[in-house]
């Protein structure tokens, strides 16, 4: 009931509808409770207020914990109110996120399972799970349609957090072209895209860029030093500013190039009349796809494609690193970098997707020193295509429509002196 559905012309409507809680007037508004969170997170992460000075260093996996970070900003955007996952509540709904992406592959692959409900007999703690998490999010949509029966309540609400959550964009907006709105059960099949979507992807790039900079050290100082050139106080880093650093940028889309979080294949029926690819003929009806994983690992398009390497990203930065820097090689890798898609179903969120990651990676590499633990990630070996002088890791992940990771393991610790920039 989501607008992932297959029907083009409901998938047009619901867009419409969806692209005003997403649109340049939106974003800045959920600015502030983005911030929240993250200081939240910072705070855990160093074991008390960051005023007080550094608890030392701490250890993490933080796959955990980047989760948490975005299932609470998702629970906030969505639904007016965050889950308290970073203060441990309720992290067992992680799992639920996580087991339904698991379904969703399985029988988005073999459509019989779920069909004949195979998948209920063969699987019935992935079932258990996806319901689960279903539950969930109709206890929270529920809960937020009825509090729009007191309509003043809910403006007074509204005006106190800074903005107006997801659903209530849906809630108030019809469709400009059809008159039509959502329905109740239109709503809960968005609120539970939203929380999958919008949490597991932005943290399954959060932490691999977070596994590849603390593996990665010359890159990492180059990285913070733009970072303290940029911004001289820790409260002139905000969502809406943090998208300002070059680099910053660079290091995020190198890491969603080398683990994409959709990192197989995202099908596509072809049209009526067929179509011609490199000389190939494709007929009507077959379903096309060219994961996301191996493209953006394809040397052609990337010079040393195994590498950690976000000079690639920035005109006349690469030569000295090996993957050139001329223009022209820059608008070569991106005219095969999608990470959101592209075409009409495209990420619709892919802007405020971009400010939480590049904001949350901001605060944590301006207020922290980040190790890597022993043993996290895998031992790349001496394998073919591989230059392994400079990427002796990779980060772990598995395909699961979206994707799962381990780790990074990490320890850290607030950094010397920053204080003096709070």
């Amino acid at each position: 009931m989501s607008s992932n559905t297959a029907d083009k012309e409901e998938h047009r409507r619901k867009r419409r509808i969806m692209s005003k809680a997403f649109s340049a007037k939106a974003l800045p508004n959920y600015a502030n409770f983005i911030s929240s969170k993250v200081d939240e997170l910072s705070v855990k992460l160093n074991g008390g207020e960051l005023r007080k000075g550094s608890g030392g260093w701490r250890s993490f996996n933080m796959a955990d914990e980047v989760n948490y970070l975005m299932l609470d900003i998702m629970g906030g955007l969505c639904f007016g109110e965050a889950f308290g996952f970073i203060a441990g509540k309720g992290v067992e709904m992680m799992a639920n996120v996580h087991a339904r992406a698991v379904r969703i592959y399985m029988t988005g692959q073999e459509p019989l399972l779920k069909k004949l409900y195979l998948d209920r007999i063969l699987f019935p703690h992935l079932f258990k799970a996806a319901n689960a998490l279903g539950q969930y999010t109709r206890l929270y949509t529920e809960k937020r349609i009825k509090s729009r029966e007191n309509l003043a309540s809910d403006q007074d609400a509204s005006k106190e957090r800074g903005y107006d959550d997801i659903l209530n964009h849906l809630i108030n907006n019809k469709d400009d072209e059809t008159g039509t709105v959502y329905s109740q059960n239109e709503l809960l099949g968005e609120a539970t895209l939203l929380m999958m979507a919008g949490s597991d992807t932005s943290s399954t790039t959060i932490n691999t860029a977070l596994f590849y900079l603390a593996n990665h050290p010359r890159v990492l100082k180059k990285l913070e030093k733009e970072l303290l050139k940029s911004f001289p106080k820790l409260a002139d880093i905000h969502p809406n500013t943090a998208e300002s650093c070059k680099y910053l940028r660079a290091c995020l889309d190198e890491a969603m190039r080398l683990c994409p979080s959709m990192p197989s294949s995202i099908p596509r029926v072809v049209d009526e009349g067929g179509i011609q690819v490199v000389g190939e003929d494709i007929p009507a009806g077959l379903w096309v796809s060219v994961p996301h994983f191996t493209l953006f690992r394809n040397a052609k398009y990337f010079p040393r494609p195994h590498d950690y390497v976000p000079e690639r990203w920035i005109v006349g930065e690469g030569e000295g690193e090996g993957v050139g820097s001329r223009a022209e090689d820059v608008k070569l890798a991106q005219t095969v970098f999608s990470p959101f898609s592209i075409g009409p179903r495209h990420c619709i969120a892919r802007n405020l997707a971009l400010r939480e990651m590049t904001f949350a990676l901001a605060r944590i590499f301006y207020l922290f020193d980040i190790e890597p633990m022993p043993d996290s990630g895998r031992w790349m070996g001496e394998l073919p295509g591989i230059d392994t002088r400079n990427s002796h890791f990779i980060h772990e992940q598995w395909d699961v429509f979206a994707s799962l990771e381990k780790g990074p393991m990490v320890r850290i610790k607030l950094k010397d002196g920053i204080e003096a920039r709070m």
